[in-house]
């Protein structure tokens, strides 16, 4: 009896899935072919720390930190893709040089480029690395600034931002 009770629920449901299918017209797309390098929009290639139609990075370096005020475009555009992305990453002590000192000015700025080159942007905060130390605030709350592979001292730390 459940073997054929089963068995007829697949049927209505294979029936449900066609007659569904056959209520509306074929639509046929054909994309108009294009020379170039299609973006795909929200994943593939980015930009790094700079928009589209920037200069390239000199060489094979790269800067570490987003862009601090408007990048000078490129005399001849870049060989280098568009992107729909701006990936910019900024040290901490770069957007808050002194506790309750937001630098929103330079956020400001990259979403102002981002848009002007029909990008969005994706944005990262670094802690610090060896030529840029966490900020003072970190050292004035009493906190120990310490790695730990259990990152207990990122909750210290995010406790004691939270107390001040």
């Amino acid at each position: 009896m459940f073997n054929r009770t089963l068995r007829a629920a697949w049927l209505v449901v294979a029936l449900a899935i066609t007659v569904q299918g056959q209520q509306g017209e074929t639509v046929v797309v054909r994309p108009v072919e294009i020379q170039d390098v299609l973006v795909n929009p929200g994943m593939g290639i980015q930009t790094f720390q700079r928009f589209n139609g920037d200069r390239l990075n000199e060489a094979l370096g790269w800067s570490e930190e987003g862009p601090t005020a408007t990048l000078a475009a490129a005399e001849v555009k870049p060989d280098f893709p568009g992107s729909s992305i701006s990936y910019c990453r900024w040290f901490w002590e770069t957007l808050e040089p002194e506790h309750g000192k937001v630098r929103w000015e330079i956020l400001d700025n990259a979403f102002v480029e981002a848009r002007r080159h029909g990008q969005a942007l994706a944005i990262r905060l670094m802690p610090y690395d060896q030529k840029h130390p966490l900020p003072e605030l970190v050292s004035q709350l009493g906190l120990p600034a310490r790695q730990q592979a259990d990152g207990q001292g990122w909750r210290d730390l995010a406790a004691g931002l939270q107390r001040s």
